[in-house]
């Protein structure tokens, strides 16, 4: 009897100093730092979850300053000269970021950057690279990303108010 006493306790050791696992093929989702350190997940980018762009590919739409477009790279976007800016070029595309150059237009510039983004500015050529829901204005003109998707990225642009 004493035997199976130590049986029970040694088999509920070794039961309790057990870990189980999961097997898959899932990879785990990146992290960010959120507020005070704590880490959230982010989710990666799914096709299913871009929208469709207003104005689907035509850049055209953007003549009048303000259009939602879905573009690639080496995509040239026609804006009037009256925004302050002129030559604005989709230079790259990735899963997700976009990079963006341009001219100013006149004898001075400005810009923000909000969100996944950096925005360089020198003697007058603009460089911006966007991430998921990120915003720049340069010389009033408001450039968002709504999303990505093969290759492409949807982009709003619109006069900053």
């Amino acid at each position: 009897m004493r035997r199976w006493g130590i049986v029970i306790i040694a088999v509920g050791v070794l039961l309790g100093g057990c870990d189980s696992t999961e097997s898959g093929t899932a990879s785990p989702l990146p992290t960010t730092a959120g507020l005070n350190g704590q880490h959230t997940r982010t989710p990666a980018p799914s096709s299913s979850s871009v929208p469709r762009a207003a104005d689907g590919t035509n850049v055209s739409a953007c003549s009048a300053a303000r259009c939602e477009v879905s573009v690639g790279p080496g995509t040239v976007i026609p804006l009037p000269a009256s925004t302050g800016v002129k030559n604005v070029k989709v230079t790259t595309v990735t899963a997700d970021r976009v990079t963006i150059t341009g001219d100013d237009a006149g004898n001075s510039s400005s810009g923000s950057c909000t969100g996944q983004c950096d925005s360089n500015d020198s003697n007058g050529v603009f460089t911006i690279t966007l991430g998921p829901d990120s915003r720049d204005t340069e010389n009033g003109v408001s450039i968002a990303v709504d999303g990505f998707s093969n290759g492409r990225v949807v982009l709003t642009f619109s006069v900053a108010a």
